[in-house]
């Protein structure tokens, strides 16, 4: 295991406690892009049974169909296929 990874080994166990920010106490969803506008870097995307607006400033060469995790209405991540 990386000890240099984020989170910070000291932060891993409280983060995997119960699945949720320990700074906002909210958590991250996976969603799936249905559209973007890179001149704002906002997109909408499918989010369980409705859909939310997201920055996505944070997330390099995004495409719709692709999914992304989010947290606190900013995709954080790509969210890769698993095999």
């Amino acid at each position: 295991m990386n000890e240099n990874a984020f989170p910070p080994l000291s932060l891993r166990a409280a983060c995997a406690a119960d699945d949720h920010c320990i700074t906002c106490s909210d958590e991250a969803l996976s969603a799936t892009v249905v559209c973007l506008d890179l001149q704002s870097g906002m997109a909408v995307v499918a989010v369980g049974d409705g859909r939310a607006e997201v920055d996505i400033s944070l997330v390099d060469d995004l495409q719709v169909g692709q999914s992304v995790l989010i947290h606190g209405g900013v995709a954080i991540g790509l969210v890769e296929d698993r095999v």
